[in-house]
C-alpha cells in the first residue's frame, strides 16, 4: 500500500486549495 503517494495527495490537495483561496479550502478540503 503506497503511504507516500497517499501522504503526498493530501499535502498537494493542502497546497492546491490554499493557492485556489480561503474559501475552497474552508469548504472542501476542511477535513484534511
Amino acid at each position: 500500500f503506497p503511504i507516500f503517494s497517499v501522504i503526498l495527495t493530501i499535502i498537494s490537495a493542502r497546497e492546491f486549495a490554499r493557492i485556489l483561496g480561503t474559501e475552497v479550502s474552508f469548504g472542501r478540503f476542511d477535513i484534511f
